[in-house]
């Protein structure tokens, strides 16, 4: 089923990141806006509750592991792959990698093997470095959940996939496997939203006032954290946040209708449709055009109106790509994947057979 709530959840999360990597790609910003100017980081944590309710939603309209990871490859690669290309070629051209953020997970000195690094961006491997196209470290954990979800739910049942998405970020949580992309306290976040799933689909009232329970204590607990008001260290922000966000999300589908009804609010669903393309296509805008706001850097009124211009401009750029590559592009890769196994299951059969 599609959700037009979770669509103005897309929305908001990624809205979030885009006001906050304006902040930090161009000076001087005279606008700022509560959380998001500081914060918008955290519309990536949505996302992954997001993502695991949306993949335990989903998944059981799949035939098997292979037809599921071919949907969630075709769901992120393609668009990705020829984002982090261009990004790529352009950065070698060049002779900067512009498009990154020179970090490491581990806090290490960023001196990464170039041919090995690119291929590991590229394919979005889990690595120490952030990826050449720096905001796909997001996607890096999102194909490790991905991955981790479908090998549990396929080999040990629908009742085990998401108990082992927990067990690896209470691990995460833990310290055990530090830097490791998979015992990692992000997975609580995917895990809230496999939860979430179950809870709606369980019973939605009683999963709405349960939300309404813990939503605003939750909130006030990670924004107490935030702006130094209170210490819950790493763990419990992480917990305060997941018990937050889940709970939102939980609240948002029990006013499904009330969204899906809205004629006001199209175009925040067209955000939320095209939320992976903003998110990839704002990062290539940004990151090209901040060079032209240098010159700038002394006319305030002119840079911050430049600024929300080009937050604006690469919002409906990227809603076209959406449209015109991304779902293009997406279909086309499934048809043929389709039609070559098609093929290929009567050739295995005879196989067998024989």
């Amino acid at each position: 089923m599609r959700y037009a709530s979770l669509q103005y959840l897309r929305a908001a999360a990624v809205i979030s990141v885009l006001i906050l990597h304006s902040h930090l790609l161009f000076d001087a910003p005279l606008l700022t806006l509560p959380l998001l100017s500081d914060f918008g980081w955290l519309g990536v944590r949505l996302f992954f509750v997001i993502s695991g309710f949306i993949v335990a939603d989903r998944i059981g309209t799949c035939s098997d592991l292979a037809d599921y990871l071919i949907r969630r490859v075709v769901r992120v690669f393609p668009l990705y792959f020829l984002v982090g290309s261009f990004a790529a070629a352009f950065a070698v051209i060049a002779g900067g990698h512009i498009f990154l953020l020179p970090r490491t997970d581990s806090g290490l000195p960023f001196d990464p093997h170039w041919p090995s690094y690119l291929l590991m961006s590229l394919f979005m491997v889990p690595q120490d470095a952030w990826p050449i196209f720096a905001v796909g470290w997001s996607l890096e954990f999102e194909v490790v959940f991905y991955g981790l979800f479908g090998l549990a739910y396929f080999a040990l049942g629908p009742r085990a996939a998401a108990p082992i998405v927990l067990a690896f970020a209470v691990a995460g949580l833990c310290g055990v496997l530090p830097g490791s992309h998979v015992a990692h306290p992000f997975m609580l976040y995917f895990f809230a939203g496999c939860l979430c799933r179950e809870a709606f689909r369980a019973s939605p009232d009683t999963a709405y006032r349960s939300a309404l329970v813990v939503l605003v204590p939750a909130t006030v607990l990670w924004v107490a954290h935030l702006y130094g008001l209170l210490d819950l260290g790493n763990g419990g922000f992480v917990l305060a946040s997941t018990a937050s966000f889940a709970s939102l999300l939980l609240v948002s589908l029990t006013w499904e209708p009330v969204f899906a009804g809205a004629v006001w609010g199209r175009w925040i669903v067209r955000i939320g449709d095209a939320s992976f393309s903003i998110y990839l296509g704002h990062w290539l805008v940004f990151c090209l055009l901040r060079p032209l706001t240098v010159e700038l850097s002394g006319q305030a009124w002119i840079l911050e109106a430049l600024r929300w211009g080009i937050v604006a401009g690469a919002v409906a750029l990227s809603i076209a790509v959406h449209r015109k590559i991304e779902l293009p592009v997406n279909r086309a890769v499934l048809h043929r994947v389709g039609r070559l196994r098609a093929r290929v299951a009567p050739n295995r059969a005879r196989t067998q057979e024989g």
